[in-house]
This record gives C-alpha cells, structure tokens and sequence, in this order.
C-alpha cells in the first residue's frame, strides 16, 4: 500500500476532480474576485473564462438587486470560516434565471481564510422532476474529504488506496473493509469481478466513463447509482482512475413508482365504460379508448389525428362543438348533452364531460368523455308521454288540460 500511494499524484487528482465535475467551480478570494473558475461553471452562467476571473463572484451570479444582499451574506459567512449549504436562484449571463444548490466552503491556513470554494449545482431537472432527486447533503469543509458523493482511488487491478468518508457511509464500510481490497469484494460480494474489470479496461482507452448500475452492500442490500469514472494517470499497467459514487436510489424509486402510476393510468382510460378522448387544445385527437371506438364505430387509428368534431359531429353541429371544444381548452368544465355522429351515420345521444389540464412543455389536453344516454333519453320521453297521456288510451290525460290551460 505505501508503495501504490507514494506513486499517486495528489496535484493531478485534485485537478481532475476540479476540471472533470459536473459542478461548477469557483474560487473567490476575500476581496470577493474570482480567482479560478472550471469549465462547468463558465458553461452554467454562459461566460468565457476571461470574463470570470477577476470579476466579482456576486456581480456575475446574482447581480440582480433581490439576489445581491442575500448572495453578499452567504459570502461573509463563508468568508468567516463558515462552511454554507443553500438552495437559491441565479442568474447567468443573459438574464436568465434558474436554482441552483450552493456550497461554499472555506480554505483555511491556521486562523485566517485564504479563499473560499463556492461550488454550484444547477438543480433546475431536478425542480421539473417535483424534487425526485431531493436528497439532503452535509455541508462540504473540503472538496473531497466532505463530498456528499462517495469517492474511491484505486489503481489498475481494482484494488482500492483511498477513499472518502461518504464513500464509507455509502456502503457501510470501515476503512479496513475498504483500503486494499478489490472493488468487485466491495461492491459485489465478488459477483461484479467481470463487469468492473470491463469498466477498468474502457477507462484506459477513453479516460472517462458515466453510467448508471447496482451496486451491493455488505448487507446484501442493493443501492442505485449513478457512477463517473476518470482515469487520473491512465498510461500502462500503473494506471490510478477516481470513481464518484451518487445514490441515485429516490430518483429510481420515483421513476418506478411513476411507472406504476402509468400502467394505472393506462388501464383505467382503456378499460374505461366511458368513452374517451384525449385532445390536445387545437381539437386534435391523440389517443381514444376502446369504448370510443364501440361508441362511435371508428378505429383508433382513424380518430388519431383527426379533428375530434369534424369526426363526430359534422354539418350544423359544427359550430356548437367547436364552441365546447375551445370552452374545455380556455379552462371551463364542460358538462353538456348532445347528439353525435357514429362512422355509420347513425346518431347518437350523448354526454359530454371535458376538461383541460397542463402537461409538462406548457401545452394544455384535454379529456373529453362521452357517456351514451340514448336508453335513459328512451326513458324521459316514455315519462314525459304517460305524464300527460292516459296509460290504457293514450289519450291526452287531465295533467295534460291543465297544464294547456295554465299557458
């Protein structure tokens, strides 16, 4: 082992760390200038490299006014000695806005701050996917030794010399379980030998890896992750490669409980007794259940893509379904009886319930659901006659003179 780490270049790993994270990175010094920026925080914020480096950290991120005091806090926080974990807006160079989580950590020589890490994680997926991959996350005193993911070094056999305290924690590991042992006895109970080995091989052609895979704990419990592998010193058989480990467990778990709810979903609308049409807010059709195609005899291939009313209610019902049409889609619930067209020019007695909800690009469906109330109509006009017919002439009865002479 002390061989294997006399050999590791902490310079170069360090740098790789920096350059390779998807986070961006930006030393600021007490003034409050950016010292040195990685290439993930200029592409976050939309600056050249030039522009950042000797600017003012709060003047490129968050120069508008609502930001800048709050930004100026969090720094003097920092710049006390404080590390900092927040959850706030910024603002990149064109004026755009977006979250981002923020960890400022300061670099400290005996009692004096000599610079301060401020490290920036665009969480904008994260805050579409409603927070899936809401995790909570101990404040980093230092880039490494206190990443919230969990980092190994190991060499080209596998054989792990170094690894972070959140590494540990990952897999309920000591030190002793870790440190010299093979990656595949760590994570797999030496059933992912095969597999890691490939991965080792790849990193020596293509200095870097990012994949999703399972993982074990010592356990036996399997944890989610998603993995970037970089190759450090990746040149003949003394090759050193760093892996970064994040439990990306809630985010499958939401992913599969999404699923669920789909296949929930997508039982219900098909084997709805009601039928159903799903439209988009120009009155297109873009999907229907079986019983819309019993109702109104067409293919489900023949309503994709068509004209919901120019389909089921053509002629002098046109303007009147229309009108229902884009009532739904401006956000009125629909509620209404009317007649429809079947394929074979049969009509129909329906109603009609629709309402529009918002999918996720800003665009509006809307669920239209018909309901054949031919019968129960049948049933109305047989009430109404013998209301005011006798039931064995058929007759006009009292109730019917009355209600003449009442007029």
């Amino acid at each position: 082992m002390e061989g294997v780490n006399s050999t590791f270049n902490i310079d170069a790993f360090y740098e790789t760390l920096i350059d390779q994270t998807p986070l961006g990175i930006a030393v600021q010094t007490p003034d409050g200038k950016v010292a040195r920026a990685n290439s993930a925080f200029c592409e976050m914020f939309g600056y050249d490299p030039g522009e950042v480096v000797g600017s003012q950290l709060d003047d490129l991120v968050a120069r508008e006014e609502d930001l800048s005091a709050d930004a100026g806090d969090l720094t003097e926080l920092v710049l006390r000695g404080r590390s900092n974990l927040a959850e706030r807006v910024r603002v990149r160079k064109d004026g755009s806005r977006f979250p981002v989580l923020i960890w400022g950590v300061p670099i400290i020589q005996g009692d004096r701050v000599l610079a301060v890490y401020a490290i920036y994680e665009d969480i904008s997926e994260r805050k579409v996917a409603e927070r899936e991959l809401a995790r909570e996350r101990s404040v980093l005193e230092r880039i490494v030794v206190d990443s919230p993911d969990g980092m190994v070094l190991f060499d080209e056999e596998g054989t792990v010399f170094r690894s972070n305290p959140a590494f540990d924690r990952l897999f309920d590991l000591g030190q002793d379980e870790v440190l010299g042992h093979h990656l595949w006895e760590i994570l797999g109970g030496g059933g992912k030998e095969e597999e890691i080995r490939g991965y080792i091989r790849q990193l020596r052609d293509r200095k870097r890896l990012d994949y999703d895979a399972v993982r074990f704990r010592k356990d036996g419990s399997e944890i989610h992750l998603s993995i970037r592998a970089v190759a450090i010193t990746g040149d003949g058989p003394s090759g050193e490669y760093l892996a970064v480990y994040r439990d990306i467990s809630s985010r499958v778990m939401v992913q599969q409980q999404l699923a669920t709810e789909r296949t929930y979903f997508e039982n219900l609308f098909m084997n709805s007794p009601l039928a159903i049409a799903l439209v988009g807010g120009d009155g297109i059709i873009q999907r229907v259940n079986d019983s819309f195609e019993r109702l109104f005899g067409y293919y489900s291939y023949e309503c994709v893509g068509a004209d919901l009313d120019a389909l089921i209610a053509p002629g002098e019902l046109r303007g009147d379904a229309v009108g229902l049409t884009r009532g739904a889609a401006d956000g009125t619930t629909i509620k209404a009886e009317r007649t429809r067209r079947r394929k074979d020019g049969s009509w129909v007695e329906v109603q009609i319930n629709a309402v529009c909800f918002p999918v996720g690009d800003g665009t509006t469906l809307i669920y239209a659901i018909y309901q054949d109330i031919t019968e129960r109509k049948m049933l109305d006009d047989k009430i109404r006659f013998f209301g005011c017919h006798d039931a064995l002439t058929g007759l006009y009865n009292q109730s019917f003179f009355e209600e003449e002479l009442r007029r």
